[in-house]
């Protein structure tokens, strides 16, 4: 009787134990959506992940953890809405002059580029833009705020034989 009701105990100790660890598992791995959220600068969803998280394990031992991260992420929303307002009010736009070196139909073409201009030691981005429709795969090389950088970069792309402009963007 003893031994029956020894494996008992034990029997009911590891399914316990498991179905523990199997709710710690789902609340860790909701913990780890939140924070790869957070680490995105995704807020709005940080907040309401976090918001489901709460009502969901309502005795998790992470509750304490997630309500900082929903905190952190409340007033980073606020600063961002109070920095929007500020730059809508003082009519704020950041030009740049971006240099654009090639616009292909086909995708092989600008990744060909893309390649010829790495070898050639420049860092380039391939577009992706729909012009009604058609798209096109657009080649860029630099970001810059300063027109002379576009122009300086320009000009060491022709000494290598590349043909590109200048385009502004906001």
């Amino acid at each position: 009787m003893k031994k029956i009701f020894l494996v008992f105990v034990i029997i009911t100790f590891f399914c316990l134990n498991f179905n523990s660890s199997a709710y710690d598992r789902n609340e860790k791995r909701a913990l780890e959506k939140i924070e790869a959220l957070f680490l995105k600068e995704d807020f709005q969803a940080v907040k309401t992940k976090c918001d489901r998280f709460l009502r969901d394990y309502r005795r998790s031992r992470l509750r304490r953890k997630v309500r900082n991260l929903r905190d952190i992420a409340t007033r980073k929303l606020s600063e961002k809405n109070t920095r929007y307002a500020i730059r809508d009010t003082q009519y704020e736009k950041e030009l740049y002059y971006i240099v654009q070196i090639g616009a292909f139909k086909k995708y092989k073409n600008a990744v060909k580029l893309k390649r010829s201009l790495g070898r050639q030691g420049f860092d380039s981005v391939i577009l992706k833009v729909r012009k009604g429709k058609r798209i096109f795969y657009r080649v860029r090389a630099g970001k810059f705020r300063k027109l002379e950088n576009a122009r300086n970069l320009v000009r060491s792309l022709k000494k290598k034989g590349y043909s590109s402009e200048i385009i502004n963007e906001e």
